[in-house]
């Protein structure tokens, strides 16, 4: 039998609309939150496709020039040596730094005003990856390399510098899936000592099978765009096409008055993060002031080279020990280790070494 409503408690008093710490456009009580808002039809459009799908596309983001422009300043800034990596033959991470196109596309007033509207806080562009075939990277979420606290104030924006078709390795991802809970390694039963890139790759595989989803491919138009949530599952779809080009440029966002962290070497059931002290807003060029929602905050030194956050309240009351002297440098290097263990010639040159540790351990247990 079902209950009647006044049985319930609190049911005849619970607001339409509760304030969660989270992006309001992930947030449960999203159309009550849209209401309240009442924007202009377009945007309210975009807001929805967002909550709902992890994502909107947005057409004609950049003129054919400015395209054309930014593909020019970064050919030379591949590494055709390396098959992966910050500086290789897919990829040319931050080229920011030299490309005043890259750096214009990653601020793009259209973007940051749109971020603004979604999250209500103001973004940060942090980080550029410029790309000029299909990755054909297997499904992740950006969510297990950046993340913040409050939780979910990152995301993603990619736009393509060319026309992109089935053939030349389009993007994939899954509608919904940002819905998802946020994974780190440790839910899926590794440590910071037995991380293993290849095998969350594996488990999100394996997650999005169990759950039926289905992806979705972009085929895009030159100059247009897609931004994502950054728990929505992507990655690049096979090319089809031999020597295939397609020119993209992915722009990663933050937000003001957060914390920023790298998931993947994190223990969050311990509160332990691998702390990212360094973000630099790249529209000004300067390191953004961390906080908690505008509360300032300390670090406390925690194993692997991670640290607890603790607000500077809480420390003074507890007069908890600052942080090491070249505990933001040891964090930089831990990040560096990050890119290498999730590089493909990294996991092969681990595949290729496999035999050889197998042969050594046998030997030795021989000559015991």
């Amino acid at each position: 039998m079902t209950p009647r409503r006044a049985a319930i408690p609190l049911e005849d008093q619970a607001s339409a609309v509760y304030s969660f710490n989270v992006p309001w456009v992930e947030s449960p009580f999203f159309y009550g939150i849209l209401a309240q808002k009442n924007p202009p039809a377009p945007l309210a459009k975009l807001a929805t496709e967002y909550h709902e799908n992890g994502y909107c596309i947005l057409e004609d983001l950049l003129p054919p020039d400015l395209c054309d422009q930014t593909i020019e300043e970064t050919q030379g800034l591949y590494n055709p040596q390396l098959p992966d990596g910050p500086r290789s033959y897919y990829r040319a991470q931050d080229a920011w730094h030299e490309s005043a196109a890259v750096k214009k596309v990653a601020t793009l007033p259209r973007v940051l005003e749109l971020l603004e509207f979604f999250y209500d806080r103001k973004p940060v562009p942090f980080q550029t990856l410029n790309f000029r075939h299909g990755t054909q990277q297997a499904g992740h979420s950006d969510s297990i390399h950046f993340s913040s606290l409050p939780a979910r104030y990152m995301c993603g924006a990619w736009v393509a510098l060319e026309d992109v078709t089935v053939e030349n390795g389009p993007l994939f991802y899954y509608p919904g899936s940002h819905k998802l809970p946020e994974l780190d390694l440790y839910q899926l039963g590794m440590t910071l000592e037995t991380a293993n890139y290849s095998e969350y790759e594996r488990a999100l595989a394996a997650l999005v099978k169990q759950l039926k989803l289905e992806p979705k491919q972009l085929t895009i138009k030159k100059g247009s765009g897609l931004i994502w949530a950054s728990n929505l599952i992507h990655g690049g779809s096979h090319i089809s096409k031999a020597g295939a080009t397609r020119w993209s440029q992915v722009s990663h966002y933050y937000f003001r008055d957060c914390i920023y962290y790298t998931p993947f070497f994190s223990n969050r059931s311990f509160g332990e993060y691998l702390h990212r002290p360094e973000v630099v807003d790249i529209g000004t060029g300067e390191r953004v002031k961390q906080t908690f929602d505008g509360t300032p905050f300390e670090v406390q030194p925690a194993e692997g080279g991670r640290v607890r956050f603790v607000t500077q309240r809480a420390a003074g009351a507890a007069s908890a020990p600052a942080a090491p002297p070249g505990q933001d440098e040891l964090n930089a290097l831990r990040q560096e280790i990050q890119s290498i263990k999730g590089s493909r010639s990294y996991r092969v040159g681990r595949a290729l070494g496999t035999p050889v540790r197998v042969a050594r351990q046998v030997l030795s247990q021989i000559r015991r």
